[in-house]
């Protein structure tokens, strides 16, 4: 089975829904911060399209607006994987997947209440 046809295989932990937002990352292990474009999210994380990769395993604070609620959503993450830009049609471009380990005040409810709304139309 091959590597794309395995991560298909794979069902999510957690109902997913496209987003259309930038993020605010600052990383534990320098003080700069960054802007980058989230392209769906969960409860249990998001995908970031960037071209600007962080090594797996990196941890970082997020700071997002959703715009349909906004409130404003902030909390810790881990770089689970990454994606380089290889240019196969069909291709989303470069970017990486975080998962969620820490989210501050209501920020969970929020992605929840924002997720369920929008599952029916937006799910992917």
């Amino acid at each position: 089975m091959s590597r794309a046809v395995e991560k298909k295989a794979i069902k999510r932990q957690f109902d997913r829904v496209a987003i259309d937002t930038d993020v605010e990352l600052s990383f534990d292990d320098f003080q700069s911060f960054k802007i980058q474009y989230a392209e769906n999210i969960s409860v249990g994380g998001m995908y970031l399209r960037t071209s600007e990769l962080v090594p797996a395993n990196s941890t970082l604070r997020f700071r997002l607006r959703i715009k349909d609620i906004d409130k404003e959503i902030v909390g810790k993450a881990i770089v689970v994987w990454t994606k380089e830009f290889i240019g196969a049609e069909g291709q989303r471009g470069a970017g990486m997947g975080l998962k969620f380990f820490e989210l501050e005040g209501e920020s969970e409810r929020f992605i929840r209440d924002f997720v369920a709304k929008h599952v029916d139309s937006y799910k992917i």
